[in-house]
């Protein structure tokens, strides 16, 4: 069994890399297109419903075609990351298609791609449990805690149109960032971990998109921002009772990192007023790309 799933994860590793590439290429032209519509071809809920359905489409389509080693499409990182820097340096608006396009296109690329790289590296189904965890703390965190990056970020218009997916409203001229980077990252990272370890990605995708629908409609039932991951988290942790299973090897350390983490990290926040960022970075480089084992 386990080499059925390893022979059949090298052949999509192999093939993934176009395929992943021009799903992202032709979700960018689906994006510009619908903002050539006539405008009051539609509106309202109708059109809100469904630009949130094409980017949830978009994502879990190139996540789930986003190759675990980039391979020779390297250079479409390069061109995303030159995208990026580009429209944060130049003046943009919400009707500029050009400055859409570009963060939609940079933004599937370096989030399904880092987050494929990750998840195709994990040994081990209980250790999405401890990512399951960690991401849906720190994601409720960082929306709900008035001084944590997300929060900062949906308060800054400059900053929300580089690091969220933008999508046109029908019949409008306007794109409106729906989706951030970080929910990009962890859809990839899910997907690819459960395709490496055969865990299933067809029912990975439907756990993902119920969560998504259901994210959304709090969102527009409450008015507010609120968290994906946790939804996310709680939708692959139910779908597969093999994140259950953490081998007994792992159950210590991970307990343990887990509280020393907040004893650590506890006295910091509570110094942080309104208007501070707190940084939290690591003293090595850890480059999900590379092939060894080392630090890099």
């Amino acid at each position: 069994m386990s080499g059925r799933v390893a022979e059949e994860s090298g052949r999509v590793s192999r093939s993934a890399p176009r395929a992943w590439v021009l799903a992202i290429v032709l979700w960018s032209a689906a994006q510009v297109a619908l903002w050539w519509l006539p405008v009051g071809a539609a509106g309202g809920a109708l059109a809100v419903g469904l630009a949130v359905a094409c980017v949830v489409g978009a994502v879990l389509t190139v996540a789930s075609l986003a190759p675990g080693h980039l391979g020779r499409v390297w250079w479409a990182v390069v061109v995303a990351l030159g995208l990026l820097g580009l429209v944060w340096l130049t003046p943009h608006d919400e009707t500029d298609p050009f400055a859409a396009m570009s963060v939609f296109f940079a933004l599937l690329v370096v989030g399904t791609g880092v987050g494929a790289a990750i998840g195709a590296r994990i040994e081990h189904a209980g250790h999405l449990l401890i990512v399951a965890y960690v991401s849906c703390i720190a994601d409720l965190y960082s929306v709900f805690t008035p001084s944590a990056p997300s929060a900062h970020v949906a308060k800054s218009e400059a900053l929300l149109s580089v690091v969220a997916l933008p999508w046109p409203i029908l019949g409008t001229r306007t794109f409106v960032p729906l989706l951030g980077i970080g929910d990009v990252v962890l859809t990839a990272l899910y997907l690819a971990a459960a395709r490496h370890l055969g865990l299933g990605v067809r029912k990975t995708v439907a756990a993902f998109a119920l969560a998504y629908a259901l994210t959304f409609g709090a969102v527009a039932l409450l008015g507010q921002a609120l968290p994906a991951l946790p939804l996310l988290a709680v939708a692959f942790v139910a779908v597969h009772p093999a994140v259950w299973r953490l081998r007994p090897e792992d159950r210590r350390p991970a307990l343990v990192g887990v509280v020393r983490a907040d004893r650590r990290t506890s006295p910091l926040l509570a110094r942080v007023r309104p208007g501070d960022l707190a940084l939290i970075t690591a003293d090595h480089g850890n480059d999900p790309t590379f092939r060894g084992t080392d630090h890099t």
